[in-house]
């Protein structure tokens, strides 16, 4: 879980592309749904497994020690 998470977040912090379609998304997601934190979240599993297979095969390139 922690690889994953670091991943993600390098990932972001490399791929600025990514990274502001991944906030717009979340900015959308917090105006349209500002009580509602699990619709919020469903809204963003599409986009996070889409940006995590990316990012775990991004990362283990850099770090091959440390992804299984």
């Amino acid at each position: 879980e922690i690889t994953r998470h670091l991943a993600f977040r390098d990932y972001l912090r490399a791929n600025g592309e990514d990274a502001k379609k991944y906030g717009a998304l979340k900015t959308k997601l917090a105006e349209q749904f500002p009580y509602d934190i699990d619709s919020y979240i469903k809204g963003k599993e599409a986009l996070v497994k889409e940006i995590e297979m990316k990012a775990m095969e991004w990362y283990s390139e850099r770090h091959s020690f440390l992804v299984d």
